[in-house]
């Protein structure tokens, strides 16, 4: 039996609000996170792993979760939304910085092969009994 009545926390109670039902998981996680928070952290090694993980997948959450806990400071669904809005806004840049800096990464390993004697992807190798 689940205990989605017994959420500590208005984050928690709110995210039930917004969840359809096929997506419940996402609530488990978080009850379960209240949880370990709640309890003062992880008490053992596997619930340690499981919690670094679920911090890892949720950390606007997480951190929603400890701030109403430990210092009584709710997140409302609005911050939450803008929370969420930013956190996807670095996301995006943080893949684009990455995939730029792997595209000059790559250029200047092109230019040290090509330097090499190397061929270009796409050019046709010629055997050296055909020259």
């Amino acid at each position: 039996m689940s205990n989605f009545d017994e959420a500590k926390t208005q984050f928690i109670r709110d995210r039930i609000k917004e969840t359809a039902f096929h997506e419940r998981q996402y609530i488990h996680h978080l009850l379960w996170l209240e949880d370990i928070i709640f309890r003062g952290g992880p008490t053992q090694w596997a619930e340690g792993m499981a919690y670094g993980g679920l911090r890892k997948d949720y950390p606007l959450e997480a951190e929603a979760i400890r701030r109403e806990l430990r210092e009584g400071k709710r997140t409302t669904p609005e911050e939450f939304k803008a929370l969420q809005e930013e956190r996807t806004r670095k996301l995006a840049m943080d893949e684009e910085e990455w995939r730029l800096s792997l595209d000059a990464r790559e250029s200047d390993e092109l230019q040290e092969w090509l330097k090499a004697g190397g061929l270009p992807d796409g050019a046709i190798r010629r055997d050296s009994s055909e020259q």
